[in-house]
């Protein structure tokens, strides 16, 4: 026994020694191309700043030196004029150092990609499902669009907050099964740890499911009334001027025309801009971008966006009984305050927070509420009035102009969710599903309701 015991521990260890010296070579291999291509993709960068002093102001470039930068698909995009303004959605957690990118050209086809991970792997990690996967450089679109000044290109870039621990953990659970088929209970944790940009495009239309009359979208425009299609056509320059592209103005018109005239008593409503213009961003095509719309105001936010808000009011209250219980504190302080409630849950409520916070957070709130319907979004407002209330009350004591005035604490709390919000929107969501059980009406795991806790 002592001899097979022996023998079994050589040949383990034989093993083990083997594969940590493959597991090291692939790593210094991997490595390697990494940084092989972060050189490369430090050369493109250099070669385009060279490129702003070779050729003036205005004028377009006449060689391909752009094109290894910005990826551009061919000779006709290549030759479209420099007055457009191009916004690129990037899947990473930094510009260049970032560990995966993926980027949006147009709101009407996404371009992800993902972390590139190998089948033959001494690790075994589970290889990624889905779309092609690259450590590539962010790829932005020139799509004809708004004018500046200058007639130079404006590009903006926006960073979605992945990296290759979510990507891994997503392909680990996936196992090459598709994320429209896995259960919710099995996605729960992974989307609330966050969501690669290619699971969005897939798990989105799941929740938010086939709407009615989508493929009528054409059909819908010459429906709207003339004060709502005014009001839609104010609304649009106003509408995150400085992420939507003058295409993405184009689609958003149609949306929002097609959502008026579908559901005439309803028609527009300030706020409903924002909510079509999400999933445009992150590269959904006209008709989900309709669906997502046409879903939550019939879902999501019921009778939120009607002509006297009847459903907004009705949920304002409905959070302030649930305030009194679960957070006895902010209530008491809202009461001295004299704080009107719906002064702080008018942007939440009406845009799911699309037209004040940064982009990264929204989509992990709309991750949230997508999957668990209307209750998450009243959970949501509870757990950013437990994060920052007293904060914003107590930073607008602080100005020092005498008695506080409800509008002060307003804007208080809401430039203190703006700066905070992408940097604890882990927090935040887990006290979205502290919350969301409440709100619901079930029972917390220690059988007590409304305890403040």
């Amino acid at each position: 026994l002592a001899c097979r015991l022996e023998e079994a521990a050589s040949t383990a260890s034989a093993e083990l020694a083997c594969r940590l010296e493959e597991a090291a070579a692939w790593h210094l291999a991997r490595t390697k191309k990494m940084f092989k291509k972060a050189r490369s993709r430090l050369g493109h960068q250099r070669k385009f700043v060279l490129s702003l002093f070779e050729h003036p102001a205005g004028q377009p470039s006449t060689d391909n030196v752009l094109q290894p930068a910005l990826d551009i698909p061919n000779a006709e995009a290549a030759a479209s004029p420099p007055s457009v303004s191009s916004t690129s959605i990037v899947a990473a957690e930094g510009g260049i150092g970032g560990v995966c990118d993926a980027s949006i050209s147009s709101p009407m086809a996404i371009g992800a990609a993902d972390v590139e991970e190998s089948k033959d792997s001494p690790l075994a990690v589970p290889p990624s499902t889905g779309s092609n996967e690259s450590l590539d450089a962010p790829v932005a679109g020139t799509n004809p669009g708004m004018e500046e000044e200058g007639g130079e290109q404006e590009q903006t870039t926006i960073y979605l907050g992945e990296d290759e621990a979510m990507h891994e953990r997503w392909s680990a659970l996936l196992d090459q099964r598709s994320p429209t088929g896995v259960p919710e209970d099995e996605l729960r944790f992974l989307v609330d740890t966050g969501t690669p940009l290619r699971h969005r495009h897939a798990l989105w239309p799941r929740w938010w499911g086939s709407r009615p009359q989508v493929e009528k979208i054409e059909e819908l425009q010459d429906c709207v009334r003339d004060q709502c299609a005014r009001q839609i056509d104010c609304d649009l320059a106003r509408t995150l001027p400085e992420q939507l592209r003058g295409d993405d103005r184009l689609v958003l018109r149609r949306v929002l025309r097609a959502c008026a005239g579908h559901r005439p008593e309803v028609g527009y409503c300030q706020g409903m801009s924002f909510l079509a213009a999400v999933p445009l961003l992150l590269g959904f095509s006209e008709a989900d971008a309709f669906a997502c719309l046409c879903y939550l105001i019939e879902e999501v936010c019921p009778g939120y966006h009607g002509p006297s808000l009847e459903g907004f009011f009705r949920d304002v209250t409905i959070l302030g009984a649930l305030i009194s219980y679960l957070l006895p504190e902010v209530h008491v302080q809202l009461d001295e305050l004299g704080m009107p409630l719906h002064l702080l849950a008018t942007d939440h409520l009406l845009t799911l927070s699309a037209r004040t916070w940064p982009l990264p957070a929204v989509v992990r709130l709309w991750d949230v509420v997508l999957m668990e319907g209307s209750p998450a979004l009243l959970a949501s407002f509870l757990a950013l009035l437990g994060m920052y209330f007293k904060e914003a009350a107590s930073l607008a004591s602080e100005d020092g102009r005498g008695q506080i005035q409800p509008a002060d604490v307003a804007a208080r709390f809401r430039d203190l969710m703006c700066h905070s919000v992408v940097s604890d929107i882990d927090e935040i969501v887990h006290q979205i599903n502290r919350y969301l059980p409440l709100v619901r009406g079930e029972p917390t795991r220690s059988g007590v309701r409304g305890a403040g806790n």
